[in-house]
């Protein structure tokens, strides 16, 4: 046993620094080629480990096919909103290329992902339910950061941060399916939620942030109802770890839904990792700031408000308020810069009030931009 403990965390430690390597260096493997590491990847687990009977409850096929209709319904649901958000017409679908890029290795990435999966959970070894929540997420992140169109260093670490804690809700979800009811259970929802935006072409506007959020949070209802339709025969004993899973995740989404609010700044509070520095003395290079978004807030001299100016978020001090008609517009200044901005910030550019900032909280996003920026 000792000698097979050794062979899984070596193995699960392999997985894990072969994908954070793929995710950071750009153009080495494609989707294809990761779908044929893990194949034979699962063959070698096959081969070094022997698989330990899984505790399974006896309606594997039942919970399949309800995850197959909550993956409809989650579709479903995707589509919806866009009679709000409106929809965009999704081009080159039916191109061969999309065929042998996107949809056959994301099929084998899953199938093989879920496979080895549950090979990994079948052992009841300490850290197993972490080193698998990792590595599965680090395939999340590969696949799904390729769906945004990433433009620059800042759009890919934020389109990271949505996908990340969505990600980390949703494997958390399909570590508590595997141990229970296998793969098969996961496998034909995954690829349903995932492969629809490669197949259908119209897909909703829906806000990066707002799909995000769904995603988070729609694990949680699936782990509600599969707990309240297939495990109510021991719903006496396993009462007391059935009210401390839900309060893990309950507490475990409420911290990650608030996260995201705050780094998707379209809400009343918002966050901001400070890039430059204008403002040092005052509000320092790698500083985090919370700002709360209020229209109807009145702005004073002295203020430090967060604005939009082509395309960037600034953090500057109000030195002077100029009235036009009903509207007012603001004069702001970096206090380390030695000059004024140049013209006025208008309400429209205006995001929010500095309400306090955390002292060298984003020096660690800073130097993951420098690395990029020097690769």
């Amino acid at each position: 046993m000792k000698k097979d403990r050794i062979i899984y965390y070596s193995l699960e430690l392999i997985l894990i620094v072969f994908l954070i390597f793929t995710l950071f260096v750009e153009n080495v493997f494609s989707k294809l080629s990761i779908g044929i590491v893990l194949i034979i990847y699962y063959v070698i687990v096959k081969k070094l480990l022997r698989k330990n009977n899984i505790v399974s409850i006896s309606n594997s096929k039942q919970v399949k096919e309800l995850m197959i209709l909550l993956a409809l319904a989650y579709v479903g649901m995707f589509y919806l909103v866009g009679i709000f958000v409106g929809y965009q017409k999704v081009n080159g679908l039916y191109r061969l290329v999309n065929l042998t890029k996107n949809i056959i290795p994301i099929i084998i990435i899953v199938i093989f992902t879920e496979k080895i999966r549950t090979y990994f959970l079948s052992y009841k070894i300490k850290y197993n339910n972490i080193l698998t929540l990792i590595w599965t997420v680090l395939i999340d992140l590969l696949i799904y950061a390729n769906v945004y169109k990433i433009a620059t260093l800042s759009e890919l670490l934020r389109v990271l941060g949505y996908i990340l804690f969505s990600s980390i809700s949703c494997n958390l979800l399909y570590n508590y399916l595997s141990k229970r009811y296998g793969e098969y259970s996961i496998i034909g929802y995954r690829l349903i939620t995932i492969l629809f935006v490669f197949i259908i072409p119209y897909t909703s506007n829906m806000y990066l942030y707002m799909r995000s959020f769904v995603r988070m949070v729609y694990p949680f209802v699936i782990y509600l109802i599969i707990e309240y339709c297939f495990a109510k025969t021991n719903f006496a004993s396993n009462r007391k770890n059935r009210k401390a899973n839900f309060i893990s995740y309950g507490t475990t989404l409420a911290v990650m839904t608030m996260f995201i609010m705050l780094i998707s700044c379209n809400f009343r509070y918002g966050i901001l990792v400070i890039g430059s520095s204008s403002m040092t003395g005052t509000i320092d290079k790698g500083d985090v700031i919370l700002f709360k978004s209020d229209k109807n807030e009145q702005i004073k001299v002295g203020d430090i408000i967060v604005f939009n100016k082509n395309d960037i978020r600034v953090v500057h001090r109000v030195i002077g308020i100029i009235k036009e008609g009903n509207d007012y517009k603001f004069k702001t200044k970096g206090d380390a810069n030695d000059n004024e901005d140049k013209g006025t910030i208008s309400k429209s550019e205006l995001l929010g009030k500095v309400i306090f900032n955390i002292k060298e909280l984003g020096k660690p996003t800073l130097w993951i931009n420098e690395v990029f920026d020097n690769a």
